[in-house]
């Protein structure tokens, strides 16, 4: 989708209690994941997370809990509340639940990935790409 722009300027979220909070300085992609994992973290039949350089998020009040839900990678979330707020793995990315940020209304997805594992029942009804699994494109690089 040619036509995708990552959000402009920094966000801030956090949980529903406001005992964790954070930054996001940039987001570099948005996707919605389909993949058995996401969705059974969230209890929602897609999750829909920004991808921010891990440069650019910081923690800024609180100290999530973490669970390792795969070898690839760690799931954060507020010990008080519940909220699921971010999934740190190897790579150069924190990716947050785009439900977390305050503002999200111009935090728009760009793709579904791991569609071949997407609930039967559910129908995606809007345009975007979708993508098998995780190997998608970088952004700008779709075919």
């Amino acid at each position: 989708m040619s036509g995708w722009r990552p959000p402009k300027g920094g966000k801030n979220g956090g949980c529903l209690c406001g005992a964790v909070r954070f930054e996001c300085r940039s987001i570099y992609d948005v996707i919605y994941c389909h993949c058995s994992k996401c969705c059974h973290w969230s209890g929602a039949p897609a999750v829909l997370s920004a991808n921010v350089p891990g440069g650019d998020f910081s923690l800024i009040k609180g100290t999530p809990e973490a669970y390792r839900s795969s070898e690839q990678g760690l799931r954060h979330f507020c010990s008080a509340c519940g909220t699921h707020l971010y999934f740190i793995n190897d790579g150069p990315f924190v990716s947050i639940n785009v439900l977390a940020l305050n503002d999200s209304e111009d935090v728009r997805p760009r793709l579904h990935q791991c569609v071949a594992s997407k609930l039967e029942w559910f129908t995606i009804t809007d345009d975007l790409p979708q993508y098998p699994d995780s190997r998608i494109p970088a952004p700008g690089r779709e075919p």
